[in-house]
């Protein structure tokens, strides 16, 4: 009798888990310390092979069945999305109290946005047993497969507009995630994501080493008073290199994270930050790790209940060294996908000028000019930041945003983002 009561309570327990952490069509509801009149959210893991992907989807909070839907990749490798979410574009941010304020600049004002974490062993994202190693090309696999299952999960999404998103070493999973898109746009152009994909927006990319890491990083500390101009090295002192203006956290905690084995940067420096309008908090990215930790914030998202979730952990992942710039090349020439690369233009780690200097070199025909660019903050319009537009791409710079733009500059961003979908670069 009792073998029998344990294997009823053994069948019982078995459903309840997997209808939280495996359902995959799981709302949201009833997250902890959330903000009120939040709009509908869906969280859960989608399966590819082996591997089990964690999203979180906001939907838009103003008209979600015909505003387009943006999937959000944070960089790394080995950062997770839910960091993006919870601390630069998503519709709350955590405080230091464990309740979420609402994000006034969020990016679902305009559109679906859908984090994913990505590869897996990356956030509550997990494999089955060991997982292997990644690569640039099988995260995009992965990341293409998801994309599959996932309008066919919700086809409500299959016929919105599809852009993809990110930042800092999302410049390598983007390009390489359209390139599959493309690949199969010839074999299967009626299915999404190659029916409704229009295009793709990288912040602070990394792209091209002999230019992220070239002359234009001493360019960068020589005209931003860091080093005299007849000095060339790194400058001193401790200072925040994803955004030289802020502040840096002194948590213990956070000094473990590096994004990516950026050559002038020591782990020392590795430090976290924040510039929130209009309450700064330095150590945001500790209030994020402690939040989602929570196990009635995992049980409210469908997460697996024994991770720890962590912003960004040490995966297996064999770095990407190739250039980036092919599979530009490809995209402008043959497809009618438009590009936005932006770059906050007191990031240190992938600055403005190296990216300025590898656009320039793709020697496209100028459609416009360089000229400012504007958004409406507190005080009127305001000037954002500068750039140009080719055929196909446009570049913007973000006046005081580091390297994580929609982090620094919540406002500025949004409306660069606004300004990408609804075609008002011009």
């Amino acid at each position: 009798m009792k073998q029998e009561m344990f294997c009823v309570l053994f069948f019982f327990s078995v459903i309840l888990f997997t209808s939280q952490i495996l359902g995959q069509n799981g709302k949201v509801v009833n997250l902890p310390d959330a903000p009120s009149n939040l709009a509908d959210m869906y969280a859960g893991y989608i399966k590819v092979g082996s591997r089990n992907y964690f999203f979180w989807l906001i939907e838009s909070a103003r008209n979600p069945a015909s505003d387009p839907i943006i999937l959000w990749l944070n960089g790394g490798p080995g950062c997770s999305s839910l960091g993006g979410l919870l601390s630069e574009n998503g519709p709350f941010n955590p405080n230091p109290s464990g309740k979420l304020d609402p994000n006034p600049y969020s990016w679902n004002k305009f559109a679906n946005v859908l984090y994913l974490e990505s590869p897996a062993g990356v956030g509550f994202s997990y494999c089955d047993s060991n997982c292997p190693t990644f690569t640039d090309n099988s995260t995009a696999s992965d990341n293409y497969n998801f994309l599959v299952t996932f309008f066919n999960q919700y086809p409500k999404y299959a016929k919105n507009d599809f852009y993809i998103s990110g930042e800092s070493y999302a410049g390598h999973y983007i390009p390489t995630l359209v390139y599959n898109i493309y690949v199969n746009k010839n074999s299967n152009p009626n299915a999404p994501p190659q029916s409704n994909f229009k295009g793709f927006a990288a912040g602070n990319p990394l792209t091209d080493g002999s230019y992220d890491f070239g002359n234009g990083i001493q360019l960068f500390y020589q005209t931003h008073g860091m080093l005299p101009l007849s000095v060339t090295g790194h400058p001193t002192g401790q200072y925040n290199h994803y955004d030289i203006l802020v502040d840096i956290c002194h948590s213990e905690k956070m000094k473990k994270y590096i994004r990516f084995p950026h050559p002038f940067i020591k782990p020392e420096h590795e430090e976290s930050k924040k510039r929130l309008v209009p309450n700064p908090y330095p150590c945001i990215d500790d209030y994020v790790e402690t939040y989602l930790n929570r196990n009635e914030v995992k049980q409210a998202i469908h997460a697996k209940s024994s991770i720890r979730w962590e912003d960004c952990g040490n995966i297996p992942y064999s770095f990407g060294t190739q250039s980036m710039l092919p599979y530009y090349k490809i995209f402008m020439d043959s497809t009618n996908w438009k590009i936005l690369v932006y770059s906050g233009d007191a990031d240190t780690v992938l600055n403005f000028i190296s990216t300025e200097q590898w656009i320039n070199d793709l020697k496209r025909p100028v459609k416009v000019p360089w000229r400012n660019w504007n958004y409406v903050g507190d005080f009127g319009s305001q000037i954002g930041g500068w750039g140009f537009s080719y055929d196909r791409l446009t570049f913007k710079t973000v006046k005081g945003a580091g390297h994580m733009v929609p982090w620094f500059e919540p406002a500025a961003s949004l409306q660069l983002l606004s300004d990408f979908i609804n075609n008002s670069d011009e």
